[in-house]
């Protein structure tokens, strides 16, 4: 296996996690993506903010509403410090990270931030709610004391002297949540004529990361409904308005889902719906299910920069992140996911070179954690690898970087790719070379089976647009190519025979 990548000085970088970030690199732009050239001026309004004297020094994290640990932070700094309460020590829990385990000490202000710091959104939704609230946007701590109460996951985070409601049996009918369909609407409307952001309009106190506007909300009854802001209650689905920058990213986003479920990979129920004749993408949260009670319970889950203990300034590879092979080590050796999983991750990174996706970073991948809510008390804890979400096709918007997020092989630009790279990508998966060419070669064929049903299951639903067309075409165009290097790669195997090797030194198994 290759090993670790190299800071800027030589030295040898390891992403198991817990491990340690050592060397800084570049930021990516302020936007929902890379953008092909670096932008003058700072992210926006509250994007790069100051230390300030927070209301709170103290943050209670709960689980299903027991009390987990104690975010804490010194008056007058950004630095933060997680501890585990006894009581849930005592009590046999599992820990909430790869990257946090159990320990009756203080973990250090670096670990902690990289959790904490990762359930924060970035660029253009960070520099809105930032500018809103007065939040810093390079504080954690300030920020979840305000938007923390539903995060992606099974913790809320709120004031220790300022608890939410917790959720009861019957929370539509309590107050739990309000009506915020008809706002959401009229921010729609007046989207065409400037930008606005979800979260801002509907005053909400939930937030998610990542750079895109979009807000988790409690769907019912073709209603669109948010917690009120004291109370727990956990929202169901996320919802992406147009983006007045990216055309079509609603229908981008909803057509690359729909083909990943069509050829089998594990994604969450999405769509198009209308508000009042506007076409929004929304999209199932994996991370909440009803119990046998009918109650919504929250799953458990962390990205991959969570689990790895990595800022979320590096999830790209080329701002010295992780790539496939840490990644794969990773899968295998610390969350220790199935072959079949093993296969879909192999498959989504390749399907994000067929759909054009430039963008499939490591907060873009997150493992479930599998507990007994029943039992939380036995430890029982078992990972897996987490439904793939955000799959766009990235190299449609010509402003955007086609530098891969991870790279393939030796390829680091999404319109290079070689036999060399692709033995090297197979060698990246830890997989055996007839198993790599066999799921390539299916996944290929699944393409060329189901992309004209989903291009006519488009069309049909929401009429025909150019950018069905130009989708389709890069599709298909990306998987001649890749048909082609695939094939270079499996005559240089046959002609190896048994036992050669297939390049590079790599002995075929």
């Amino acid at each position: 296996m290759p090993g670790p990548p190299s800071d800027e000085n030589g030295k040898k970088r390891n992403f198991a996690a817990g491990s340690a970030i050592l060397s800084p690199g570049p930021r990516p732009g302020p936007h929902c993506f890379r953008e092909q050239r670096p932008r003058r001026g700072g992210a926006g309004p509250g994007a790069r903010g100051e230390a300030k004297v927070s209301a709170c020094t103290t943050l209670r994290v709960t689980w299903d509403g027991l009390t987990v640990g104690w975010l804490k932070q010194p008056a007058r700094t950004t630095d933060m410090s997680f501890e585990y309460d006894p009581g849930w020590l005592g009590g046999g829990h599992p820990a909430i990270s790869l990257s946090l385990p159990l320990s009756g000490q203080r973990l250090d202000a670096r670990t902690s931030k990289n959790y904490f710091g990762n359930f924060m959104p970035e660029g253009e939704a960070l520099s809105w709610i930032a500018a809103w609230k007065r939040v810093s946007g390079a504080d954690p701590f300030d920020f979840l004391a305000k938007f923390g109460t539903e995060v992606a996951g099974a913790l809320s985070i709120f004031p220790i002297d300022d608890p939410p409601r917790p959720m009861s049996a019957h929370p539509i009918d309590d107050g739990s949540y309000r009506d915020v369909t008809d706002i959401v609407i009229k921010s729609l409307h007046s989207s065409k004529k400037e930008n606005f952001n979800l979260v801002v309009a509907t005053n909400s106190k939930i937030s998610l990361a990542g750079a895109q506007n979009k807000l988790p909300i409690y769907w019912h009854d073709n209603k669109i409904l948010i917690p009120e802001n004291n109370s727990d209650a956990p929202t169901t689905h996320i919802i992406k308005p147009e983006s007045t920058r990216f055309k079509h990213l609603q229908f981008n986003e909803s057509f690359c889902m729909d083909l990943a479920l069509a050829i089998g990979l594990p994604v969450p129920e999405s769509e198009i719906i209308y508000l009042d004749k506007i076409p929004i993408f929304i999209v199932k949260r994996y991370d909440r299910k009803y119990d046998s009670h009918k109650k919504l319970q929250r799953i458990h889950q962390e990205d991959f920069c969570q689990a790895m203990n990595i800022d979320k300034a590096y999830k790209y590879q080329e701002n010295n992140g992780p790539g496939i092979s840490d990644c794969t080590i990773f899968l295998l050796n610390t969350v220790k996911i199935s072959n079949f999983e093993h296969y879909n991750f192999i498959k989504c990174i390749i399907y994000n070179y067929l759909i054009g996706n430039c963008d499939a970073h490591a907060k873009n991948f997150s493992i479930i954690h599998n507990i007994d809510f029943n039992n939380l008390s036995k430890n029982n804890a078992t990972y897996s690898l987490a439904p793939f979400y955000d799959l766009v096709c990235t190299i449609y918007y010509p402003m955007l970087s086609k530098t891969l997020a991870m790279f393939l092989g030796y390829n680091k630009n999404h319109e290079i790719l070689s036999i060399d790279s692709l033995n090297k990508l197979k060698n990246d998966f830890n997989i055996d070379i007839n198993i790599f060419l066999d799921l390539i070669y299916s996944l290929l064929d699944e393409i060329n089976t189901k992309l004209n049903y989903i291009y006519e299951k488009h069309i049909s639903l929401h009429g025909f647009h150019h950018f069905y067309k130009k989708l389709y075409n890069i599709i298909t165009s990306n998987s001649r190519n890749l048909k082609k290097q695939l094939d270079g790669l499996s005559n240089r195997s046959r002609l190896a025979g048994p036992g050669a090797t297939t390049g590079h030194g790599q002995r075929r198994d």
